[in-house]
C-alpha cells in the first residue's frame, strides 16, 4: 500500500530538498511569507527538538536565494514577491558544542563566524589584532541597507550544554555578548533575521542589543503539527496505520496519537493551538507495526542534562513533580538560576495547561513524555532503593509474566516509599508518586490507563484491559486512625476498593469489591 502514497518528510529538513522529493509538505507558507514580508524583521522562536526549526530556518534561506520557485502550488505563492536577491549568512550553533574547555569553545566560535562571512567576502586584516567579530562589524557597515539574511539555527545549544557548569557557561554568554553586539552595531544591513533555539535561555542577553527582536507570535501555526493538518495532509499513511493495529475506527487512532505524541500547547499569545510532536508522529507513521515506541525520547542528545534538570524538578518541587499540574512565574530572568520546571517545559518534557496573569500552569504532554521522567523520578524516588530486592520486576513485561496483582503491587510501592522517606504531603503528591512507580514497574503504556479521581475519598483507578481496580487514598496517622489531612508522623495508605469489568460496549460493570487489608 505504500507504493500509492507519497513518502513521509523523516529525515528532510532542507526545504528545497523536500520540495524535490515530492515528500508530503505540511504547507505552513502562509505564516512563513508573512513574517518574511516585514523589512527589517528579527524574529526568535523557541520549540522543543524534532518540532521543524530547521526547515522552517531552511524555507526562508529559500525564500531570499530563490524566491517563489519552491513555492509552487503552496499558500505563500501568491503572498511572496522577492524583489532582489539577498546575501544569506546561515549558521549552525549546534557545531559549536563538543569543545573540551572554554578556551577551546571561544577559538571554534570566532572560527565559524569567520568562515560563513568569509563566503559573503570577508577577511581577516593582517596585523589588525582587533576581535575577529569586530573586524566582521566594520565590514558590515559598508554594505546598503538591507544586503543581508541572517539564519541561526539551534542558538541555545552552546548554552544547554555549558548549562551545569556555571564557569563555563558565563564565559559563552560573553562571547554570545559580542555576537549580538556585531549585529547591533550593523543591524540596518540585515533585511531579515530568524534565531531558533530549544529554550528562551539566551533571550535576556539579546534584547539587551537587538531592540527590534520579537518572539514570534504566531509560531505555533509554524511548527508543529494541528490535528487538522495530520487528517489533511497523512490521510492515507494513518489508514495504513490503523489497519496495522488495533483501532476499528480512525477517530480511535487519532485519539490514541493524542494521548501518546499530542499534548503539546505553547506560551505564544493568543494563537494558543493543541500540537503534536512530528518527529514521533512521522516515525510512528513509517512503522506502526512496531507500535507506540519512544520515539522523540529515545533521539535526545542531552540525556544526562534532562535526566539532571527532572533530579532538581523533584527537589524544587518537594516531590510534586511526580504528579504535574505544577506552577511557574512567567519571568525570565537568567541571572538568577531558572527553575528546573521551566527549562523542561522549553524543552518539551511539560507544556503549557493554563495560563493566568504571570502564573504558567504546566503538565505532562503525553504518555510518551510522561513515561520516560517516571524512570528517572522514581530513582529519585525510592533514593537507592532496588525494587528486585522487594520482589518488584523490572519491567512491565516481567510484571506481566510473574502475575503480581495491583494490590500487591501497590503495598509494595508504599513499603518502598516509607523505606526511602519520601512521604506524600497531599493526595495528589501521593497519587503522583505511585503513578509514577506504576509507570515505571508496572504499567503497559500501549493499552493500560491510570487515573487520579479527587473527590471526598480520593481514588487511583487503575485499567488494564477490561478490568479497572480502584485504591482508596487515607493518611494514617500514628494511632492508626485514618485521616483525610497528612500531618507529621502520617503514612499513606491505599486501600483496594471497586473492582470493575468493561462489557463489549464500553461500560463498566461494577463487580463485588475486594476485602480491605488489614493497616
Amino acid at each position: 500500500m505504500t507504493k500509492n502514497l507519497r513518502p513521509l518528510p523523516l529525515g528532510i529538513s532542507e526545504f528545497s530538498q523536500l520540495r524535490e522529493s515530492g515528500a508530503i509538505y505540511v504547507d505552513k507558507t502562509d505564516v512563513i511569507c508573512s513574517n518574511a514580508r516585514i523589512p527589517g524583521n528579527m524574529i526568535y522562536i523557541a520549540r522543543p527538538r524534532g518540532f521543524g526549526k530547521t526547515l522552517l530556518l531552511s524555507t526562508y534561506e529559500s525564500l531570499f536565494s530563490r524566491g517563489s520557485a519552491d513555492l509552487r502550488g503552496l499558500k505563500g505563492v501568491g503572498i511572496w514577491k522577492l524583489r532582489r536577491v539577498h546575501r544569506i549568512v546561515r549558521l549552525d550553533f549546534d557545531s559549536l558544542c563538543g569543545s573540551p574547555d572554554a578556551e577551546s569553545f571561544e577559538a571554534r566560535f570566532d572560527s565559524s563566524i569567520v568562515d560563513t562571512f568569509s563566503r559573503q567576502g570577508f577577511k581577516l586584516v593582517d596585523g589588525d589584532r582587533r576581535p575577529p567579530l569586530l573586524q566582521i562589524s566594520d565590514w558590515l557597515r559598508g554594505f546598503r541597507t538591507h544586503e543581508f539574511v541572517l539564519l541561526v539555527d539551534n542558538y541555545d545549544s552552546p548554552w544547554l550544554e555549558s548549562l551545569e557548569d556555571k564557569a563555563r557557561l558565563s564565559r559563552v554568554r560573553a562571547k554570545f555578548f559580542e555576537f549580538c553586539r556585531m549585529i547591533a552595531s550593523a543591524e540596518k544591513v540585515f533585511r531579515f533575521a530568524c534565531f531558533t533555539a530549544i529554550t528562551q535561555i539566551p533571550l535576556r542577553d539579546m534584547f539587551e542589543f537587538l531592540h527590534h527582536l520579537t518572539m514570534m507570535s504566531d509560531a505555533a501555526l509554524a511548527c508543529g503539527f494541528t490535528e487538522k493538518e495530520l487528517r489533511d495532509n497523512f490521510d492515507g499513511w494513518l489508514e495504513r496505520a490503523r489497519e496495522h493495529g488495533m483501532w476499528f475506527e480512525m477517530g480511535q487512532l487519532l485519539e490514541s496519537l493524542w494521548r501518546r505524541y499530542g499534548g503539546y500547547q505553547f506560551n505564544d499569545g493568543y494563537r494558543r493551538q493543541r500540537l503534536y510532536n512530528p518527529f514521533s508522529i512521522l516515525s510512528f507513521l513509517a512503522h506502526p507495526e512496531y507500535g507506540f515506541e519512544e520515539h522523540w525520547v529515545r533521539a535526545e542528545p542531552r540525556p544526562q542534562l534532562v535526566a539532571s534538570l527532572i533530579r532538581r524538578a523533584f527537589r524544587e518541587t518537594a516531590g510534586s513533580v511526580c504528579a504535574g499540574d505544577l506552577r511557574y512565574i512567567d519571568y525570565v530572568d537568567y541571572v538568577a538560576p531558572d527553575p528546573a520546571i521551566r527549562i523542561l517545559t522549553e524543552m518539551g518534557y511539560m507544556s503549557l495547561r493554563k495560563k493566568d496573569c504571570l502564573k504558567i500552569t504546566v503538565d505532562f504532554p503525553n504518555t510518551e513524555v510522561r513515561v520516560s521522567m517516571s524512570r528517572e523520578l522514581s530513582r529519585e524516588l525510592l533514593n537507592g532503593i532496588n525494587p528486585a530486592d522487594h520482589g518488584i520486576p523490572p519491567t512491565p513485561d516481567e510484571r506481566e509474566s510473574s502475575f503480581v496483582d495491583d494490590d500487591v503491587l501497590i503495598q509494595k510501592f508504599l513499603e518502598l516509599l516509607r523505606g526511602s522517606g519520601r512521604s506524600p504531603r497531599n493526595f495528589k503528591q501521593a497519587a503522583g508518586m505511585l503513578t509514577t512507580l506504576l509507570l515505571t514497574y508496572g504499567f503497559n503504556e500501549d493499552r493500560d490507563v491510570i487515573e487520579y479521581q479527587q473527590s471526598y475519598c480520593p481514588r487511583l483507578r487503575i485499567q488494564r484491559f477490561t478490568q479497572i481496580q480502584e485504591f482508596e487514598l487515607s493518611f494514617i496517622d500514628r494511632n492508626g486512625r485514618s485521616s483525610p489531612d497528612w500531618s507529621e508522623g502520617c503514612t499513606l495508605a491505599a486501600v483496594p476498593g471497586a473492582f470493575l469489568m468493561i462489557d463489549y460496549i464500553g461500560c463498566p460493570t461494577r463487580m463485588n469489591s475486594l476485602p480491605a487489608p488489614a493497616v
